[in-house]
């Protein structure tokens, strides 16, 4: 019993040491501020000036490092400390609103507290490191993916037909009881937390993107529809039919096209009464422009599949989405134009052939907000072991279209990540 009891002993005053100062110690918090030991006392040393702290978000050559890692956040190890320093976004850290000590210093808090009132730079550095020990936890905002958000705030998440409110304390949901336990509810009033709260059951809701009307019950801009919704959109002085369909606001095409013509009667669409044609101005592939659109990093941006370079010589030249996650671009074709089909090129990421896309969703809109109408759903081969040049791969949709934005939505990948070297549309006169 000696043995471990000695080993205890040791285990306890390495924590209790590691603590307290030792004579002429230093420990740099900050450009121009840090703590120094003296006649067993730490002191602060203080220079005029110094830097503003790191910026709210995630280091941009990080983000699928960040996402990945986020089980380490606010964790007392080295790698806490390095993703609350690296991915302070993901992990909720902009604004501190976290009732703790930061991970590299609360064992040190303790004793500094009798600076936590301090003027200056120290006391600031103080409120923000060792927030729990200071006792300022209170807060008045949520943090979430890198952004605060105010008491009452509601961030809807179609994907999950819920939002997350902003809102007081936490209460832990009910879980079984170990034998003889009780059970106590656990809040913590002193700041604010972000709740999820279902709105309605399953999955993919829409968002409507105007007023709507569904059988006399009218439904406002931003309003959250479930999957199946069908009602009136009124958007631009015009209605046209929408329905919610696996979490895309989606509309007839012929009622788009109509909608788009009757509201720019002097653009390059025409029609006339007798026919259902439509006739369009002419737009090169080099006027297609990126709207909006996820990526690995700025390397690999949707811009580049404008280009059918006939090879991935580099890393550059492909667009490639974030790793094992699905991804979403629109594009703006630059007018309205009719096509019957698209073209494009899968990629196999350069020399290292480990990402490659399977399945996607293709859609079409006569606006840049939708309402989208789904034109294709497919499946297109493996490029991971292919050769460059990689092939040319053609798909008919299941009908002519006319539109001027696509959004192309990532559902399935071969790999570690989907991702395009080339894409554009089978134009039609």
């Amino acid at each position: 019993m000696m043995r471990p009891t000695l080993l205890l002993f040791a285990a306890f005053a390495i924590q209790i040491f590691a603590q307290e100062c030792k004579e002429k110690k230093s420990l740099n918090l900050k450009d121009g501020l840090k703590m120094k030991c003296r006649r067993g006392e730490w002191t602060p040393v203080v220079k005029r000036s110094g830097p503003s702290g790191p910026p709210c978000e995630d280091d941009s050559s990080l983000l699928d490092q960040c996402s990945n890692d986020q089980g380490h956040c606010h964790q007392y190890t080295d790698k806490g400390v390095q993703m609350d320093k690296d991915c302070p976004g993901t992990c909720g850290a902009c604004d501190s609103c976290r009732c703790q000590d930061a991970s590299q210093w609360h064992t040190y808090c303790p004793y500094w507290a009798q600076y936590c009132d301090s003027p200056g730079v120290l006391g600031a550095w103080m409120g923000d490191n060792c927030r729990k020990t200071c006792n300022k936890c209170k807060c008045g905002c949520c943090s979430y993916k890198g952004k605060k958000h105010g008491l009452g705030a509601v961030i809807p998440l179609a994907g999950q037909c819920g939002a997350l409110v902003c809102e007081e304390g936490l209460i832990a949901g009910p879980s079984t009881l170990l034998p003889g336990a009780s059970l106590h509810n656990v809040s913590h009033p002193e700041e604010l937390t972000l709740s999820f709260k279902s709105m309605f059951p399953g999955s993919d809701c829409c968002i409507l993107p105007a007023d709507a009307e569904d059988g006399g019950t009218v439904l406002k801009n931003q309003s959250m529809v479930q999957e199946g919704w069908s009602g009136r959109l009124n958007k631009d002085g015009m209605a046209v039919q929408a329905t919610c369909c696996h979490g895309t606001l989606s509309v007839p095409l012929e009622d788009a096209v109509l909608r788009n013509m009757r509201k720019t009667p002097s653009s390059a669409a025409t029609t006339t009464p007798s026919s259902s044609s439509t006739t369009t101005a002419d737009c090169a592939p080099e006027d297609i422009t990126v709207v909006s659109g996820d990526k690995y990093s700025d390397h690999f941006g949707v811009h580049n599949i404008f280009t059918h370079n006939k090879g991935e010589p580099t890393h550059a030249g492909f667009w490639l989405g974030p790793e094992q996650r699905m991804a979403t671009f629109i594009i703006n074709l630059g007018c309205l134009l009719r096509f019957s089909g698209i073209q494009l090129v899968n990629t196999h990421n350069y020399k290292h052939k480990d990402r490659s896309s399977k399945r996607f969703r293709l859609f079409a809109s006569q606006l840049q907000t939708g309402p989208w109408t789904k034109v294709l759903e497919a499946s297109i081969v493996d490029s991971r072991n292919q050769a460059d040049p990689l092939p040319l791969q053609k798909i008919d949709l299941q009908a002519t279209t006319t539109a001027q934005f696509l959004k192309f939505e990532l559902l399935e990948w071969y790999g570690r990540g989907g991702g395009l070297q080339y894409f554009d549309i089978q134009r039609l006169p």
